[in-house]
């Protein structure tokens, strides 16, 4: 016989020699349960406070689910066979020291659900039943913690903890230890990274004070009203039984908000909150802890050891690729099992590569629900630019490959992250190139690009435009792509005096995304057609700022070669005559794809009278009038 059943039988064997003598209306004294410290049994009394007689009425209920006879012995207590239960009223008349508080609403056996009541007419003639969970805790059987409560799974520390993991874990479990018993324990909103990686650190914290540690997340409380004081019983009873700590997700919706400042007003033991709490929450003070990030050094250890890495291995590419995704580990975990499996077998520089990839690929999928993004398609070869803009183009690349060794390495982040983000202003009139500069940078870094009309998501109110903005940044943290603000000018005009509230939050808007532009770990590059109309106050603030010219003659032609593809049919084209068309990189594109419909509807290979004929069109659109000297010698 198992020890843990000892104490479990012997009162069960208690509670017969009750029903016996109930039955028999008999005086004989009952057999002394003495329970030893430890037992199961033992544990339910002490931690739901229970008094003799109500852990007789337990035990009987028990009984009642694991002895045959005993609804027989219930029924002969009754006299009616029909009665073959267990009820209040027969525990009173067949236990000692018994009290009639025992089933009060709000004593143990009730509160805590440990055992339930049917319907009958009075409550001493109502039917007694053990709670199922309890059972099974009881008689030694697993039972699963999704069928407790719903929604309420456990947690456990199944990998190494960072340096600020651990030493966040440690404040917690400092606080929970040195928390007198009178005192509520304070709520801890565990924040800093994103809230599906901080399950190990709450873990973590519950292991230091000997606890185990259950998670729940906001969408699992009930909806309806009437039910949530249950279910917050529920999960109270489970945490006692399981000595745990409860790890609670508010998420990020502001409409779970209410509902999770309820339940964490009247949930009691200790919590970790992580995701989205903005207001207070009553009779339970809040503290604050933040977890940062992997430092560089522990995410490439990261890498190498989720990629089957050497330490002294492919030095460069892991620093490249910790350098550009500032990741989480369990985000790294999952995007080295990803690479590893797609590049099996292959050499250690195609696996970072293809980690690259991945990273890349995981990146996009917060950012394209907020931005578009742009093909990269685009190459050097591509960009018909002086020379002297290449070349800064140029250096911004140097800079993005390298932020990790001259910041990190080299110490020049150490002081404050303010200064350290790259930003470019790309100004020039429309079609002259910027978005296919964007576009090659992309390209040669291997990142993608999302292009956001600043036009769009500049709010008329207070608050709109920064909340907008803090989304496409949170979104692009950890991905490091390029982001394209066109149309700064809609946010970034020149200050005028501050007449009202909505000029005074208009600059506050902008310092917002200046200070969020100057943290940035990708490139966020802002375009407009005037820079005239940019304060210079803000212009300062950009590291470069790059003009991109209307092309010239030589331009234009070059531009000219490029924009038709070779497979396509042609026939007398003059790349110099095309040339004195006085248009933008963007509109000969525009007129060469119309010329080739042009073409294609005619069924002949394209010709000088199908660029003419397009270019009509574009002037049109443009509502410029076509000099003659822009097409002499055409036909």
């Amino acid at each position: 016989m198992e020890p843990q059943l000892d104490d479990l039988l012997a009162g069960v064997a208690r509670a017969r020699c009750a029903l016996t003598r109930g039955a028999e209306r008999a005086k004989t004294p009952l057999p002394v349960l003495d329970l030893q410290q430890g037992s199961r049994l033992s544990t339910v009394c002490s931690l739901f406070n229970l008094s003799d007689f109500e852990r007789d009425i337990l035990i009987l209920c028990v009984g009642m689910e694991i002895e045959g006879d005993f609804g027989q012995l219930c029924a002969a207590y009754h006299g009616a066979p029909s009665h073959a239960y267990p009820t209040f009223g027969l525990a009173l008349a067949t236990f000692d020291d018994v009290h009639w508080s025992a089933l009060a609403p709000h004593s143990p056996l009730r509160y805590w659900r440990l055992i339930e009541t049917r319907d009958a007419t009075t409550l001493a003639n109502a039917p007694l039943r053990v709670d199922e969970r309890i059972l099974h805790l009881l008689i030694g059987v697993e039972h699963a913690l999704a069928e407790s409560v719903a929604g309420l799974q456990p947690v456990s520390t199944n990998r190494q903890l960072t340096n600020s993991e651990q030493e966040a874990a440690e404040r917690i479990a400092k606080l929970w230890a040195g928390n007198s018993e009178t005192s509520p324990l304070p709520l801890i909103h565990l924040c800093g990274i994103k809230s599906t990686s901080l399950q190990p650190t709450s873990a973590y914290a519950a292991w230091l004070v000997d606890m185990n540690c259950m998670e729940l997340h906001v969408s699992s409380l009930p909806s309806v009203a009437s039910e949530v004081d249950g279910y917050v019983r529920m999960v109270e009873r489970e945490m006692l039984l399981r000595n745990s700590a409860l790890h609670f997700d508010c998420g990020d919706d502001l409409a779970d908000q209410v509902s999770a400042a309820k339940f964490l007003g009247r949930v009691r033991g200790p919590v970790i909150v992580v995701g989205r709490l903005e207001g207070p929450v009553h009779g339970r003070p809040i503290i604050r802890t933040e977890v940062s990030k992997p430092s560089l050094a522990e995410q490439a250890a990261l890498w190498r050891s989720h990629l089957g890495l050497d330490e002294d291995e492919s030095v460069t590419e892991i620093r490249s690729l910790v350098g550009q995704f500032d990741l989480c580990c369990e985000d790294i975990i999952v995007a080295a099992s990803a690479a590893d499996a797609i590049a099996m077998g292959l050499d250690s520089e195609a696996r970072i590569r293809t980690a690259w990839a991945v990273c890349r690929d995981q990146g996009r999928v917060p950012l394209e629900s907020l931005a578009k993004r742009v093909s990269t398609s685009a190459t050097w070869d591509d960009l018909i630019l002086p020379r002297a803009q290449v070349a800064l183009l140029h250096e911004i690349t140097q800079h993005l490959r390298h932020r990790a060794k001259v910041y990190d390495e080299w110490g020049f982040g150490a002081a404050s992250a303010r200064g350290l983000g790259i930003n470019a202003l790309f100004w020039g009139a429309s079609g002259t190139g910027k978005t296919m500069a964007a576009e090659v940078l992309a390209n040669a870094l291997q990142l993608d690009v999302f292009r956001i009309d600043l036009s769009a998501i500049v709010s008329k109110y207070i608050g709109d435009t920064e909340k907008n903005l803090r989304l496409i940044f949170d979104a692009a943290e950890e991905s490091g792509a390029i982001l394209l603000f066109d149309e700064a000018d809609a946010l970034f005009g020149k200050r005028s005096e501050v007449r009202d509230s909505h000029d005074r939050f208009a600059n506050i808007e902008v310092g917002y995304l200046l200070q969020r532009m100057e943290a940035y770990r990708g490139l966020a590059i802002l375009t407009t057609n005037l820079r005239d109309s940019l304060d210079p106050a803000f212009t300062r603030r950009i590291r470069f700022c790059l003009e991109f010219p209307f092309p010239d003659l030589q331009s234009r032609a070059a531009i000219w070669r490029r924009t038709f593809p070779e497979q396509m049919p042609s026939v007398g084209l003059d790349h110099g005559r095309m040339a004195q068309l006085n248009v933008s990189g963007g509109s000969i594109r525009n007129i060469a794809i119309q010329s080739a419909f042009l073409a294609a509807e005619d069924g002949v290979p394209v010709s000088m009278s199908h660029v003419l004929r397009a270019a009509r069109s574009e002037y049109e659109k443009l509502g410029r009038p076509m000099g003659d000297n822009e097409t002499r010698g055409w036909q």
